[in-house]
């Protein structure tokens, strides 16, 4: 996602970035681009949004960014930034922000980003259908570095606490007493009848949990060591 609104910045001359017409033109000639996210928005350096585009169509909203920590970032450290979980200025409703800067001259003119509502589970659908698709016996879920869930396979956990989820609870008082390591090799963490393993997403300050019943791992194991003695006790007997 971070790539294409690159890519998308790539595209933007001084000319067309001049013209919220032109850029509205520009951005629905692009299917593409609007699947990958809830909405699309262009803003001045101020905060000011210039440009919003959402499956309801294009509207230019007298609206500002300007006190959102995660704009202010990206505008002071001229850099992409991908946002916390926060309430969506537009929807109200909970998302995770990209914003891309563009830079001439060594000073941020245009600010393009994208907003993923965390309710509509669009951030993690490939996570959470392979959750579904096990019987729902595999628990996948994301949160960010604070342990606040930001993906869940239920909508109404999201932006809730992660240690108030039963199959993961234990799991994550270990992982804050540990400090909350969110490190890309991943972790195994102790869970009463579950494995458990966390990982951290690199330059996103997410980790990803993963709790699967024991039982579900170890029967196979069990059944596999009864048809080995069963086979040995036939060859003993023969």
């Amino acid at each position: 996602m971070q790539q294409v609104l690159r890519s998308t910045a790539d595209q933007i001359d001084p000319a067309l970035e001049q013209v919220d017409d032109a850029l509205e033109q520009h951005f629905q000639a692009q299917p593409a681009l609007l699947q990958q996210f809830s909405n699309l928005f262009v803003a001045a350096p101020d905060g000011r949004m210039r440009l919003v585009i959402d499956e309801a169509g294009s509207r230019r909203p007298r609206t500002s960014l300007a006190d959102r920590e995660y704009f202010r970032r990206a505008l002071a450290d001229k850099r992409p930034v991908i946002s916390d979980a926060v309430p969506g200025r537009i929807s109200g409703e909970p998302v995770i922000v990209f914003v891309h800067p563009i830079v001439r001259d060594g000073e941020v003119t245009t600010l393009i980003g994208g907003a993923l509502r965390l309710a509509s589970r669009n951030l993690a659908a490939s996570l959470l259908e392979r959750d579904s698709a096990n019987g729902g016996e595999e628990l996948l879920v994301i949160s960010n570095e604070a342990a606040v869930i930001i993906a869940h396979p239920r909508a109404d956990q999201v932006l809730k606490r992660l240690g108030g989820e039963p199959r993961l609870a234990q799991a994550v008082h270990q992982w804050e007493t540990q400090g909350g390591p969110a490190e890309p090799t991943g972790l195994l963490l102790s869970q009463p009848g579950e494995i458990v393993s966390a990982a951290g997403v690199a330059a996103t300050g997410w980790v990803v949990w993963r709790a699967m019943p024991q039982a579900t791992l170890v029967e196979p194991l069990r059944r596999a060591r009864w048809q080995a003695l069963r086979h040995a006790a036939i060859v003993i007997f023969i």
